[in-house]
């Protein structure tokens, strides 16, 4: 808490993190740890996020999936970040409030919004379909299928097989990745 005038406290000030994927997490974990006072509030619809930086370990089969992922919730009780669990409908930027799928708000003094990445499939033309039929596989999004369905290709690969990896056109997710 910060100390107003004569002694006056002020209300610890409120963050939101929209978005818990890899980076909101990071993110409201940070927050807290820098900054214990802040009244730090995520706002997720998956329950659980998998660390994608450790997914290389797992497809070279030092790690499982379950010691990637991580519960919100755990998330949430371990650093004293309060969760809410829903999808972000619109930010009203007037009122500072973030307003969810069927109803609710909550307000915020400092926002952090961390959507998240997605293909560009328009630009590259059958990418839409290769990635819905899991011809093409990828890492770039938290969760487990696709780092599951990569590790079990690579497994099954005969000896002398090819993998292509793709690097996109700047700016991207990760720098430092290719």
């Amino acid at each position: 808490m910060r100390t107003g005038c004569v002694g006056q406290r002020r209300a610890a000030e409120r963050v939101v993190v929209a978005g818990g994927g890899f980076a909101g997490a990071t993110c409201a974990r940070y927050l807290k740890k820098w900054a214990p006072a802040l009244d730090v509030t995520r706002i997720e619809t998956v329950a659980f996020c998998v660390a994608c930086p450790m997914s290389n370990r797992m497809l070279a089969g030092g790690f499982g999936l379950r010691s990637l992922a991580r519960t919100h919730e755990a998330l949430a009780s371990d650093y004293g970040v309060r969760l809410v669990r829903g999808t972000v409908a619109r930010i009203d930027h007037d009122k500072r409030q973030v307003l969810l799928v069927g109803g609710g708000a909550v307000g915020y003094k400092r926002l952090v919004v961390a959507s998240g990445i997605d293909f560009a499939t328009q630009s590259s033309a059958g990418l839409a379909p290769a990635l819905d039929s899991g011809r093409v596989l990828h890492a770039w999004r938290s969760g487990g299928l696709q780092i599951t369905r990569m590790r079990d290709r690579l497994a099954e690969m005969r000896p002398g097989g090819t993998v292509v990896v793709h690097v996109p056109r700047a700016p991207f997710r990760c720098p430092p990745g290719p």
